[in-house]
């Protein structure tokens, strides 16, 4: 048996790559530039030495926030690809989850409109 590689091909050319670079929107731009802010801001602040105490346990960088660190470069890609035009939902019952805690946990009142 006689192993082959691409290197003993010399038939083959050279792959070549095509990039292409696509201008963002100024919607993908402003979205790109806050998530990303977001993230710069959580690494420095909690990068910070503190008194008593140190950001480390909510960094982005620490081990333990892996999946919150993912979620965040993914939250940016879809700044980039075009997320702005995805309608965000809302399941009837974590709507109605969310104002059962804020009158019974947080005491608030809701008012009707009548109109």
């Amino acid at each position: 048996m006689v192993r082959h590689t691409k290197e003993d091909l010399v038939e083959l050319p050279p792959p070549k790559y095509l990039t292409s670079k696509i201008k963002l929107s100024d919607q993908e731009v402003l979205a790109y530039n806050t998530l990303s802010t977001g993230v710069l801001m959580n690494i420095l602040i909690t990068g910070m030495k503190g008194g008593k105490t140190s950001g480390w346990a909510d960094s982005l960088l620490n081990p333990r926030n892996l999946n919150d660190a993912r979620q965040a470069i993914q939250n940016i890609r879809m700044a980039c690809c075009g997320g702005r035009s995805i309608a965000p939902t809302l399941d009837q019952q974590f709507y109605d989850e969310t104002l059962e805690i804020l009158k019974v946990r947080h005491k608030v009142r809701f008012f009707e409109v009548l109109e």
